[in-house]
């Protein structure tokens, strides 16, 4: 059960890589997207308290990592989709993906023993970054723009500390308030989302609307798969599996709709990052 959890997570949750790229595409703004995203989460989890039979019981501990997790995600968004902006949509979302180490140095530092395998992947995770990031030049189908990197830089880094505060719902044993946490920590995102769409005068538009929608939806119910599967699995084996599902889902799709090529330098690093997952997931 654990893992048809995960492999719903990593599917329904690749899914607004599709979305944001189409929306940068056709130069949809940030803000009034992302706020419309996160009214369709918090409406989700409203209705989903409805039939929830379990999941939203309050506690300040889950208040406090909702209040932050909410502000960092709000942020990182952000820089995904100016990154998406700026460079290729696959190796943006790719490297966000491997943010799932700090997560699992957490669950390291929190007590679970790595293997000498496990030790050497995540040792791995800086090369990789490094070589896909790499810069494109005009003969590659999405150039890179100056700023590229240092934007899904500081996005990879606001990600992983999500994963963190998710694997403290966990560790902290909040699974009784979990679905509170999920709902009041995209109501603080919502919020952030709307002050800054606000505070430009933003109103969102038809397409931020129906961009937002799908988004907003595919994060809200893979967020029920992706909580009740590491609930259930070790923090050492779900995070990884999960980074790198989603690594080859979205190079996959990016390749497939929208022709993005891979320099020799990023196909290095992608086979390394992949090496390094394997690693990492090794007994």
């Amino acid at each position: 059960m654990a893992y048809l959890l995960l492999v719903a997570a990593v599917s329904i949750g690749t899914i607004p890589v599709v979305v944001y790229k189409s929306a940068m595409e056709t130069n949809a703004r940030r803000q009034p997207m992302l706020a419309v995203e996160r009214v369709i989460a918090v409406t989700f989890y409203c209705l989903y308290a409805l039939v929830a039979s379990d999941g939203y019981t309050y506690s300040p501990q889950v208040a406090v990592l909702a209040l932050v997790g909410g502000v960092i995600v709000a942020v990182s968004r952000l820089m995904l989709l100016t990154a998406m902006r700026l460079g290729p949509a696959g190796m943006s979302w790719t490297i966000l993906t491997l943010s799932i180490c700090l997560p699992v140095l957490f669950s390291i530092a929190w007590g679970e023993r790595p293997t000498a395998w496990q030790t050497s992947g995540l040792l791995l995770v800086p090369a990789c970054i490094m070589l896909m990031g790499h810069r494109t030049g005009s003969g590659q189908a999405r150039p890179t723009t100056r700023g590229w990197l240092l934007y899904i830089l500081l996005a990879f880094l606001l990600e992983g500390i999500i994963g963190t505060i998710f694997k403290l719902v966990e560790e902290l044993e909040l699974g009784p308030s979990r679905y509170m946490f999920m709902l009041l920590f995209n109501f603080v995102a919502l919020a952030v989302f709307i002050g800054a769409a606000t505070a430009k005068s933003a109103l969102p538009r038809r397409l931020e609307v129906r961009r937002g929608i799908q988004s907003g939806l595919c994060f809200a119910i893979a967020g029920v798969f992706w909580i009740e599967a590491i609930l259930l699995m070790p923090g050492i084996v779900f995070f990884p599996i999960a980074t790198v599902s989603g690594m080859i889902i979205t190079v996959v799709i990016m390749r497939l709709a929208w022709n993005e090529r891979l320099n020799s330098m990023q196909l290095c690093g992608l086979a390394l990052a992949l090496a390094a997952i394997a690693m990492i997931t090794a007994a």
